[in-house]
């Protein structure tokens, strides 16, 4: 009997001894917050962002998924900077609870607001998937849309209700919001344009850009990633997917990634 219980008391303590780096690994991943912002018109439940969120929570990550401004329920019920601070909110909870470090996931228009949020606050790293909402191009077929909103402005109307046309990856519908909203995520020099906020960037933040081939709105390297401030660790992957298919299909790379940063 007391050979069988010491055998027991060993398989015990190798089992233990085994789990611990398993163990250790989650516990470092909880130092590491999450703030998952997700494209225009969608939600974070979309089924497109499923597998990605899953292999993030199974990582340990402490995982925020807020219903942005330019969600498929609020569209557009808030402007870029109270977008900011809405963002902000949950990089602040984060930090309450622990997390050492927190890294901004973004998918489409969500990239927009994580390279703005870099741009404008301290955030420890980005992770930009597909970045979408261009508005120095959307404006060219918005012209007049967005004449009419800066007019309204200029009238003393900025805060007056309108319908006003949009664009989403080649997809055109009709946001009803005030002029200031509508013009502060879509004036084509102003805070919501990528690239201007990418070259704003004061400090290097490491970035992990997605982009897929098969994306219509996939640009250049250099339209965002190559006016970034340089860090070592940043990346720039091009993926045989399309806009819709690279939360997906980078999910894995993602979490190794991020891995990296502890």
């Amino acid at each position: 009997m007391k050979r069988i219980a010491w055998r027991l008391k060993c398989a015990m303590i190798c089992a233990a001894l085994l789990a611990l780096p398993w163990q250790m690994a989650q516990a470092a991943a909880a130092d590491t917050g999450i703030v998952f912002l997700h494209g225009k018109e969608a939600t974070p439940r979309a089924k497109i962002y499923t597998s990605l969120l899953e292999q993030l929570q199974r990582a340990g990550f402490r995982v925020k998924t807020p219903a942005t401004a330019w969600s498929r329920d609020r569209i557009y019920d808030a402007d870029v900077d109270t977008s900011m601070v809405e963002i902000e909110r949950e990089v602040t909870t984060l930090r309450n609870e622990g997390a050492l470090r927190v890294v901004l996931v973004g998918h489409s228009m969500g990239v927009n607001a994580a390279i703005r949020y870099a741009a404008t606050r301290p955030i420890d790293a980005v992770v930009a998937l597909a970045p979408g909402h261009s508005p120095e191009f959307l404006a060219r077929q918005l012209s007049g849309d967005v004449a009419r909103a800066r007019q309204m402005i200029e009238a003393g109307k900025g805060g007056e209700k309108s319908s006003f046309r949009d664009i989403n990856v080649g997809h055109d519908f009709t946001v009803t919001t005030s002029a200031a909203i509508y013009l502060s995520w879509l004036d084509p020099e102003g805070a919501a344009v990528m690239p201007r906020n990418a070259a704003l960037l004061k400090t290097a933040v490491p970035v992990l850009m997605v982009v897929g081939s098969k994306d219509p709105v996939t640009r250049s390297q250099d339209y965002i990633f190559g006016k970034l401030p340089p860090h070592p660790r940043s990346r720039f992957v091009t993926l045989d997917v399309d806009h819709k298919e690279v939360p997906d299909a980078a999910a894995g790379l993602v979490v190794e990634w991020i891995n990296t940063l502890q």
